[in-house]
């Protein structure tokens, strides 16, 4: 894997607990309480995109490598999204 693919993984990843976070505080900011489940969803939402970023990587060719990116990317940054959740730092 190239360094400029684990690039534009690692900014997508990043992106997605950011504004997983940004989201969570603007509905705060209006008053408004988190979704019931909303963790859940989004750990399952992680493992669906994981799962099909693996087969995405594993049966298309060469030039799919931005769209597989991108698959890495949000499978990456919503695992942890779940995970600074839990920790709290989300």
């Amino acid at each position: 894997m190239s360094v400029t693919r684990l690039l534009r993984i690692g900014a997508i990843g990043a992106s997605v607990p950011t504004l997983f976070a940004m989201s969570q505080e603007i509905a705060r900011m209006r008053g408004q309480e988190p979704a019931p489940g909303l963790v859940a969803a989004l750990a399952v939402l992680a493992g669906l995109l994981l799962v099909r970023a693996y087969v995405s990587e594993r049966t298309r060719g060469a030039e799919f490598v931005l769209y597989n990116d991108l698959q890495w990317g949000l499978a990456v940054g919503a695992a942890s999204a779940v995970v600074l959740r839990f920790l709290g730092w989300v």
